[in-house]
């Protein structure tokens, strides 16, 4: 395992650059900035995940990538690139990865580190290979060790110094956006109707049942029942519950099946 300090950024090629140049501030920020803005796109964790990882994707090139946190009893790990089987085996194998990660961490507290499989030989670089010819992993961790990402290439070269230090620098924008992403799916545990989604929505804005009926096209009786359920579902008994629910992203995280 190689720390980012001891890499060497001219024993990379250019050619594995991003376009624009990672040198560039303006690229660090519209990654930066990309990142931000999928958090509040309110289409809860998972979701976000997967598009933080395609605002890395133009500005550090991978094969694909997946962001990993302690698994819940019904973990589906957010992936970009991987095919099908890989996903699969990724959430079925959370547990253990996490924990490989978390001990990782512990051997290279300073930041964002390269795995490279020439160098060494884990149990990830094991079981990713099962599917993919994995030749380096470039992982970083958020602060507080709720999350980590793995950004997986297949061939040489492997991370340039740059490409890590944006991953550093993304790693707490995205440990707080990722923080305020969940949505009132991601809390209750259980998947909304498009009509329990959308009654939700409105209701964070303040919307009366009377005003949101007008906007829906439908009876505040009708609101009233379809609120009544969505609080059951919630487990609240509240208007100013609910909305809390959702604001809180820790509530029920690992909610069992």
């Amino acid at each position: 395992m190689r720390l980012l300090h001891e890499l060497d950024p001219a024993s990379v090629p250019a050619s594995r650059l991003s376009p624009s140049g990672l040198e560039s501030a303006a690229e660090g920020m519209r990654v930066l900035s990309a990142i931000a803005r999928a958090a509040g796109e309110g289409a809860g964790r998972h979701a976000f995940r997967v598009a933080m990882l395609a605002a890395l994707g133009p500005a550090i090139p991978f094969d694909f990538a997946f962001v990993a946190s302690s698994p819940g009893p019904r973990t589906v790990v957010a992936s970009l690139g991987a095919p099908p089987p890989l996903a699969r085996l990724l959430s079925r194998h959370a547990r253990a990865a996490w924990a490989e990660l978390m001990d990782l961490r512990r051997r290279a507290p300073g930041g964002p580190v390269q795995l490279s499989a020439a160098v060494t030989d884990t149990p990830l670089l094991r079981l990713l290979g099962l599917h993919r010819p994995v030749s380096t992993l470039g992982i970083g961790w958020t602060a507080d060790e709720a999350a980590a990402v793995v950004l997986a290439r297949e061939g040489e070269p492997g991370f340039r110094r740059p490409e890590l230090e944006l991953l550093r620098l993304a790693l707490p924008v995205f440990a707080l956006a990722d923080a305020h992403a969940a949505d009132l799916a991601d809390s209750v545990g259980t998947a909304l109707s498009p009509r329990e989604q959308e009654i939700f929505e409105y209701l964070q804005r303040g919307y009366s049942n009377r005003q949101i009926a007008l906007v829906l096209g439908t009876s505040p009786l009708t609101v009233r029942n379809q609120l009544c359920r969505l609080f059951r579902k919630a487990g609240v008994a509240s208007r100013a519950e609910l909305v809390g629910l959702a604001a809180s992203p820790w509530v029920n995280r690992e909610r069992p099946a």
